[in-house]
Parts: structure tokens; C-alpha cells; sequence
């Protein structure tokens, strides 16, 4: 069974049209809504996750994929966004090129028959887990990207604030 686990509101047209999906392919007892969890129990439910699916076409960081990494889950996803900027496909996800609906079908039935590959990934995923900066150390890059950023405008420059 699998679990969308997030804000059910969010985008209810998207939500409504995938229920009709699911529901459409004879799925829907096979796909559990969760709607928006604790902490706690998101990290429940990864620690028993075999694979993290993230279906967004584009993410600019992914903070729900560095926590499924944390927890050895590997990742599935689209090329698009800065979630390749530290995932490494084939190691510790498996990266498909957007909109390939057929490709991702395939590599979803492989991954979940081959328990090997999934093992051999989430042990990548734990390793890339490691090599990342820590939420506070993000934080002080982004704060010294950002700074340098402003230090290197014009003094003139009409958006410059003090």
C-alpha cells in the first residue's frame, strides 16, 4: 500500500483528480490519504517507507527528501529543480526525465521486485544523508549567499535596503 502524506487542501482540484484516478484504476483501498501528520509520525512512516515518491515537477530544495534520505528511503523522482543538486541518481535515487509516466511505471514495479536494488539504494541514501550539511549550517549558507548578494549591488541600486 502506499501514502500521500501532506496538505489534502493545499490543491484540491489536484487532489480531486488524482482520488478520481486512483478511484478510476480500482486503487483507491490500495493508496491511504493521510493529510497532514506530526512530525513524529511522518517519521514513523518513512522509517517503514521501502521508497519515497516525490511527484512535484519542480522543487527548489526538497525538505521532505532530505528527511526521507535521513531515514535510508530511497527516491524516485522528476529531472526538474535543485533536488539533484545533492541527490546522486543511481545511488541513492533514481531520476526520470518529466512527464515520462511509462518509465516511471516501470522503475517503480522494478524497484519494489528487486528487494537487492532497493537495498543497495537506501544504503546510498543514508550515505548522502550523511555528507549533508546540518539544517543550522544551511542556514548560515543561505545567510552568507544571501549577504554577499546584497554587498555586491550597486549603491544605487533602487531595490537596496539598509
Amino acid at each position: 500500500a502506499a501514502s500521500w502524506i501532506g496538505d489534502l487542501d493545499l490543491a484540491p482540484t489536484y487532489r480531486d483528480a488524482v482520488l478520481a484516478r486512483l478511484h478510476r484504476a480500482f486503487l483507491g483501498d490500495r493508496v491511504r490519504l493521510t493529510g497532514r501528520l506530526p512530525a513524529r509520525e511522518v517519521a514513523g512512516a518513512l522509517a517503514r517507507a521501502d521508497l519515497f515518491l516525490t511527484p512535484s515537477r519542480y522543487e527548489s530544495h526538497g525538505f521532505a527528501v532530505t528527511e526521507a534520505l535521513a531515514a535510508g528511503v530511497p527516491v524516485v523522482g522528476w529531472t526538474s529543480g535543485g533536488l539533484w543538486e545533492y541527490l546522486r541518481p543511481g545511488r541513492d535515487s533514481i531520476q526520470l526525465r518529466w512527464g515520462a509516466v511509462d518509465q516511471f511505471a516501470k522503475t517503480l514495479r522494478r524497484l519494489l521486485e528487486d528487494h537487492g536494488l532497493r537495498a543497495a539504494l537506501a544504503d546510498g541514501a543514508m550515505e548522502s544523508a550523511r555528507a549533508l550539511a546540518s539544517w543550522p549550517q544551511r542556514g548560515k549558507q543561505m545567510e552568507t549567499a544571501l549577504q554577499t548578494i546584497l554587498a555586491a549591488r550597486p549603491e544605487g541600486s533602487r531595490h537596496a535596503r539598509g
